[in-house]
């Protein structure tokens, strides 16, 4: 998942309501609160769906730990935004973040950073297909 991310190819609900006209809203967020629910984008998927936000606890707190271990000065982790933390999940390195918020590649913690990334970014798509097929949407 994270390099279909990476690369665009996966695709969340707010793709496929562009592409196919089907309704954007998060579905575990619409049946788990009963509300109307946030277009499920990147975005949601990573850093704000409340239907898989356990796991988002779990994982998240070892990730800004190892980042200020490495990078006390980061911008993540004084003051947030979900769109920088998406981008930061699935590419620490990149040049679309700002520089004191980027990892460089050659640092000594960029590899451990990654596999924080990663192991979100599994983490979160396997709770979100495991409650998906649990309600039969997927």
């Amino acid at each position: 998942p994270h390099i279909q991310m990476l690369a665009g190819d996966y695709l969340c609900y707010a793709d496929l309501a562009h592409d196919r006209g089907l309704d954007p809203h998060c579905r575990l967020c619409q049946l788990h609160f009963n509300r109307l629910a946030p277009a499920e984008d990147m975005e949601h998927l990573l850093t704000r769906c409340r239907a898989t936000c356990d796991t988002w606890t779990r994982i998240v707190p070892d990730l800004l730990n190892t980042l200020a271990a490495s990078f006390p000065n980061n911008r993540l982790l004084s003051s947030p935004t979900h769109s920088f933390l998406t981008q930061f999940i699935l590419d620490c390195s990149s040049l679309n973040l700002p520089c004191d918020i980027r990892i460089p590649t050659s640092h000594q913690s960029f590899t451990s950073i990654t596999k924080l990334c990663s192991s979100l970014i599994i983490a979160q798509y396997k709770e979100r297909s495991r409650q998906l097929k649990n309600l039969g949407l997927l």
